[in-house]
């Protein structure tokens, strides 16, 4: 960490780091809003109607009496600024700029007979009957998107049969997402794959569609886009900015919106089946924590994590195997998801029975991350996506970390014991692993956690283990169809797995999926429970979501909190405002409409205001 600390220092000191203006935090509520001084004083002003002059005193005093207090340094660098800027200009350069595939009429009469709600219909009208590049469709949890989007691809194949050519590319960042869309019959890769790839198979009658676009960060959005207008073709994002965000930096598919992208929103849910369950949902899309709540019949207190997670596992070796294949248990941290995981094995009497492994589990890192030899510890597992002959990497190989020297050095063990040095700044396509021996045994339920195409295994992918020897490992997978698993496949045994047991997933897993019931730890103290967990647990959900927390007095306002991820715009405009530059901030890249840092603070003044009004004389709490 004070490694880490000092290349802040030293890059913030080089200019190469952009650091935001302070930001502070209400004393009493350590997990509430940060915002800068002009952000607190914009929000007193149109709380209580004050002049600036009178905010400012207000929040001045605060600061000095110690009931504002700073938060954690935000810094962000001026590549993610170029690519913000970027993706935004690029949006608004392909308004107007091409032909609909569809004409308006003949859009109607296809969708008069259509089964599709409002939503959808405007869904796919955006997709077929644009004239602008760039479209979004940002819909709640379980809308129907996807269902939308393959009645717009049935009318682009229609409009292809008549002569015009048009052919539909779909996208997505994770392999089991492109396999669900392959699934629909669309052509579809990963996003990076096809980042990756030297030879691009779009034109300007291709129709692009980025699938789970509010996970995807502001590097691949910009890529991904310049890709589309350089071809001419057209392109859109599908998501949901209330789900959980990328882990790379940036938020782009919400800056998009705000900055005004042709969007159209379906909000009616389709997936919950249970009346109460689905008004659950619909509350918690609307940021109403307690209200959600009370339509749940089972949210069940238990004080400490070991007995909370018992109750969990419980639950669940209680149902039957098909009853268990259909229920995700949903955690907010690896933490508890290990915890789980292991005690599942002891319930159904799995500890003991198999054999032992060498698996790696992801570690999730951003590319700046991966780039920084400090990031990585003793024993992590690196694994090139692509050959470096200069480094002596080979893709698909696995290199073992030794060690992080000075002048950002990694040294690396090969497979056959020797050692070797790198500069991770040279190699840009790494995953990076946890090594663990996992025992392993038949009925174990494992998560693929890379892509195999050779056996037809996806990250994400759920396989029940049939068989355990030395030599292979032998799985089918949990989907099942006329009592039969969808697929098996055969892992060789003498080089490390990448499997992980699936019985427990944090929620970011979890995004995408879709099961009959859910059982969901929520710890009310952990820093990553929030909103945004809550909504997409509850929401994986088609029968059943059970609760189970530390404090049911204190979950309303826990699963209230919303954390939504700063950018690098709105650093930089909080900085103009500092410096007096009021007039340029107003006219600058669109990031929200009209507050400080656009959706950021308006969400964050919400909060607060819905938390905790600040009292007089300069104190909040």
């Amino acid at each position: 960490m004070d490694e880490v600390k000092a290349e802040i220092r030293r890059l913030a000191g080089q200019g190469a780091l952009i650091e935001a203006v302070p930001a502070y935090r209400m004393a009493e509520r350590k997990d509430g809003p940060a915002l800068s001084a002009a952000g607190w004083k914009s929000y007193l002003q149109e709380l209580k109607g004050w002049t600036g002059k009178q905010a400012q005193r207000y929040v001045n005093n605060a600061v000095k009496q110690g009931s504002l207090v700073p938060a954690e340094k935000r810094y962000t660098t001026h590549k993610a600024l170029k690519h913000e800027k970027a993706i935004l200009a690029i949006e608004r350069s392909g308004r107007g700029q091409v032909q609909p595939i569809l004409a308006a009429a003949a859009v109607q009469t296809a969708l008069e007979t259509s089964p599709l709600n409002a939503g959808q219909r405007a869904a796919v009208q955006a997709i077929v009957g644009t004239n602008n590049r760039y479209v979004g469709i940002q819909g709640d949890a379980g809308t129907g998107k996807t269902y939308a989007v393959n009645q717009a691809v049935t009318l682009v194949k229609q409009a292809a049969d008549l002569g015009a050519g048009y052919r539909t590319l779909a996208l997505a960042p994770y392999g089991n997402q492109v396999k669900a869309l392959k699934n629909e019959g669309l052509e579809a890769h990963t996003l990076a794959s096809f980042l990756r790839s030297k030879d691009k198979p779009i034109d300007g009658k291709t129709v692009v569609v980025l699938d789970e676009s509010g996970v995807v960060g502001s590097r691949q959005m910009e890529q991904v886009m310049r890709i589309v207008e350089q071809a001419g073709a057209r392109m859109v994002l599908i998501g949901d900015t209330k789900q959980t965000e990328a882990i790379e930096a940036g938020k782009p598919f919400a800056q998009l919106q705000q900055a005004g992208m042709e969007t159209a929103r379906i909000s009616e849910i389709q997936r919950q089946t249970d009346p109460a369950l689905k008004t659950a949902v619909e509350h918690a899309a609307e940021g109403r924590a307690a209200q959600s709540l009370r339509q749940l019949t089972h949210v069940e207190e238990l004080k400490e994590p070991a007995e909370r997670h018992q109750a969990i596992v419980h639950d669940y070796s209680a149902l039957s195997d098909a009853q268990r294949r259909a229920t995700l248990i949903v955690t907010g941290t690896n933490e508890a998801r290990r915890d789980i995981n292991r005690r599942v094995r002891v319930s159904l009497a799995l500890t003991g029975t198999g054999r032992t492994y060498d698996t790696l589990t992801r570690v999730d890192m951003t590319q700046a991350q991966r780039r920084f030899a400090p990031s990585y510890q003793p024993g992590m597992v690196i694994q090139p996506e692509k050959d470096y002959p200069k480094l002596g990497l080979a893709r698909g190989e696995t290199y073992r970390v030794l060690e992080a020297l000075p002048g950002n050095a990694l040294r690396l063990q090969r497979p056959d014991g020797s050692s070797t040095e790198i500069n991770p700044r040279k190699a840009t396509q790494l995953s990076v692993y946890h090594l663990e021996r996992a025992e392993l045994a038949v009925g174990d339920t494992l998560r693929i956690n890379r892509n195999d195409p050779g056996r037809d295994l996806t990250n994400g992918d759920r396989m029940r283990v049939t068989a355990v020897t030395g030599a292979v490992l032998r799985l089918e997978s949990v989907e099942q169809k006329d009592g039969q698993p969808l697929r098996v496949a055969e892992l060789p045994a003498n080089r490390p797995l990448h499997v992980e047991y699936a019985y427990a997933s944090t929620v970011h897993s979890a995004q995408g999926l879709t099961s009959e019931r859910t059982l969901i730890a929520i710890d009310t103290k952990s820093r990553t429970t929030s909103m945004n967990l809550y909504y997409v647990a509850i929401s994986r959900a088609r029968c059943e979501a059970r609760i189970y927390t530390n404090s049911v007095k204190d979950l309303p306002a826990a699963i209230g909190r919303r954390f939504d991820k700063s950018t690098a715009l709105a650093i930089q405009r909080e900085r103009q405002l500092q410096r007096g530059d009021a007039g340029r901030q107003a006219k600058g890249v669109a990031d929200g409409k009209h507050s400080l840092q656009g959706r950021d603070l308006e969400a964050q003044r919400k909060q607060a205001t819905s938390n905790r009004e600040p009292k007089e004389h300069g104190r909040f709490g």
